[in-house]
């Protein structure tokens, strides 16, 4: 993550300590055995070499998303074929390079035999195609951005069109099948599905741009706000039943009139792999008066769907007509993955600016940043709901204007994360179950932990700095256990707090040991910056730079924050540094503004959470993903 290049020094530094300084009683042995030293010297080599192997790769963009021109594996086919609409014929043509086929459903239907072994690939020139929805076949892969000069390729310079000219679904899906390199556009579906539909497929969807594709909102749908409605969803792709693979694609500006999933919709057990995408400024709702039945404005999952959602950036996605869940929605035994995603600038009408689960799904988030998430009614950046479970681990959630986490009548397992300057809670909940282990949560605008009913368990926890209170918490069900708890604010004198160290009770005050400063590294860093121009091929905000307090290597993949406007670095380039995200609106043009990136929240080497935490039941490894040491620290953080 954002952090790992600042957390191998401190690693390095730790082992080094454990190897050079033994215990008297071991000093003896030392001497006894001189070859041990030869040994500790080969392990200081490689730790120096394996820090400075992931410091080196901490300045690359980890999230290197959407659509890119892919060598094509032609020893993988047995037969080419070729379609022009500028200049084939479907009369006079036979499908060869020389004299191709001028419409592509007309070509799909010519190929006479593809099997398994006898694999077809289908060379796409530049050009619109829109005769009719374009029905892959088995065992033929689609691939478009050629020119008919030479039959060379490059997707952004010919651009290869499928276009449903706003009045049919674009692709209809098939197993064993491919499409790449095109631009899905104006789909429009009366039924689920506008884009691309899978139904009990698993074709491979790579390298497309699938951008302004919408579903109409159904005959029959009420404007009642009281109950939720089935409406027409999968603006931009619909799998139902259905595993494809989705990488490396654009999914951009989609809409739902009125149902869920502007960008993706998985129903009926459906097991997407959704990975290196890039979903931008897709919409549920566009017509929902406010019936709470337009969810996931970017993904929304259904009726025990399992997608394995990883590494995608995910930029100002918004569930409209009162929705839940900006950027993911997920509800009835869901289950889906969701792993090394950026979550940025997602917001929803009502509950979950980035993610929003309930009705017993079982979602779990590994390794993701969520920074910039806010809300128009409220309800938080992750929200459970109704019986909803969710396993948040290695998370970096910090500077959402709505908030932390919120579990309602859910239950939530939390290791490992970092929780920081997010607007009111960190982590909070009603008829919560919320199990927490070395979760740092720090300078919340409101309170580190607002559980007002259910029963939690807090371990190994560092909370400080946050501005209301550490935790308001139930009066019983509630266990505290090695935590860190210094420099919060308190309601109005009445603080709730630790009696002992173990047993939360309320209107104690945090006392004794527990009352220390956590020492974390001083790594954050500011500059000064100026707006030049809004990139629309990238998505980026570019800033001239003006002055900065650090290396050019620790920006790049961090949240920072302008202004009042929170983000993520992506490239700097010779003074030049792209922010994603639309940021027009939010800054002043020609002026100088503030930028800033709050510190990692690493120990510093003389923090009393060093070996101070409980070791039974605490994660194996931290957060940066490092294994813990035989004495576990306390925080996210194992220096």
């Amino acid at each position: 993550m954002w952090f790992q290049f600042l957390a191998c020094c401190g690693k390095y530094e730790r082992c080094r300590r454990i190897l050079l300084w033994p215990s008297l009683p071991e000093f003896g042995s030392f001497l006894r055995f001189p070859q041990l030293w030869y040994l500790c010297a080969v392990a200081l080599l490689f730790i120096g070499l394996s820090s400075r192997a992931v410091c080196a790769g901490e300045a690359d963009f980890k999230w290197e998303v959407g659509p890119r021109t892919e060598a094509i594996e032609w020893d993988a086919y047995q037969e080419t074929r070729y379609v022009s609409q500028a200049g084939g014929s479907d009369s006079q043509g036979d499908g060869s390079r020389t004299h191709p086929w001028q419409s592509l459903q007309f070509a799909l239907q010519q190929i006479e035999f593809a099997t398994g072994r006898h694999r077809v690939a289908l060379l796409i020139a530049e050009g619109t195609y829109s005769d009719s929805t374009v029905e892959l076949r088995e065992h033929v892969d689609l691939y478009g951005g050629f020119t008919t000069a030479d039959w060379s390729r490059n997707i952004n310079e010919h651009t290869t069109v499928l276009s449903g000219e706003g009045q049919r679904r674009v692709v209809l899906g098939a197993d064993h099948a491919r499409i790449d390199g095109f631009i899905v556009t104006g789909g429009s579906s009366t039924e689920i599905g506008a884009g691309i539909l899978c139904h009990h497929s698993a074709p491979i969807i790579s390298n497309n741009r699938i951008v302004s594709n919408g579903t109409v909102r159904p005959d029959g749908t009420r404007d009642d706000r009281t109950v939720h409605q089935i409406g027409n969803g999968g603006g931009g792709i619909c799998c139902i039943a259905a595993s494809p693979t989705i990488r490396h694609n654009l999914i951009a500006r989609n809409t739902t009139e009125f149902g869920n999933g502007a960008g993706i919709l998985c129903l009926r057990h459906a097991a997407p792999t959704v990975e290196k995408n890039f979903f931008h400024k897709n919409v549920t709702g566009i017509k929902d008066p406010g019936t709470r039945s337009s969810n996931g404005g970017a993904v929304a999952c259904s009726h025990h769907a399992s997608p394995l959602v990883g590494t995608n950036v995910f930029l100002e996605n918004h569930a409209g007509g009162r929705g839940d869940g900006g950027a993911i929605y997920g509800e009835y035994f869901c289950s889906p993955r969701v792993v090394d995603n950026l979550f940025i600038r997602n917001n929803a009408d009502d509950d979950g600016a980035a993610l929003y689960v309930m009705t017993g799904s079982r979602p779990k988030l590994i390794n993701n940043l969520f920074t910039g998430n806010g809300h128009v009614a409220g309800g938080a950046t992750i929200r459970l709901s109704k019986n909803g479970a969710a396993r948040l681990e290695r998370n970096v959630i910090v500077g959402n204007p709505a908030g932390g986490v919120v579990c309602g009548s859910s239950m939530l397992e939390s290791m490992n994360n970092l929780i920081c300057r997010n607007a009111s809670a960190g982590m909070g909940g009603v008829q919560a179950v919320i199990i927490a282990y070395n979760d740092t949560i720090c300078d919340q605008d409101g309170v580190g932990v607002d559980v007002e009913s259910g029963s939690i368990r807090i371990v190994n926890c560092i909370l400080t700095g946050n501005r209301k209170a550490p935790f308001r918490l139930p009066e019983r069900d509630v266990s505290l256990s090695h935590c860190v708890i210094e420099g919060n604010g308190f309601f109005a004198g009445q603080p709730f707090g630790a009696s002992d160290g173990d047993q939360v009770t309320r209107n104690d005050r945090v006392e004794s040991s527990l009352d220390v400063d956590p020492l974390f590294k001083d790594d954050s860093f500011s500059g000064k910056v100026r707006f030049w121009k809004y990139d629309v091929q990238s998505s980026c905000t570019r800033f001239q730079l003006l002055s900065k307090g650090a290396p050019a290597r620790q920006w790049v993949g961090r949240p920072l924050q302008l202004n009042d406007t929170w983000s993520v670095v992506s490239r700097i380039d010779e003074g030049i540094i792209d922010v994603l995200g639309d940021l027009r609106y939010d800054v002043p043009a020609g002026q100088t503004l503030d930028l800033s990136s709050p510190r990692t929240y690493h120990l510093a080497a003389d923090s009393p959470c060093v070996d101070s935490g409980k070791t039974l039941g605490a994660p194996s490894g931290d957060l940066d993903g490092d294994s813990r040491m035989k004495e576990v620290d306390i925080g996210a953080d194992e220096w």
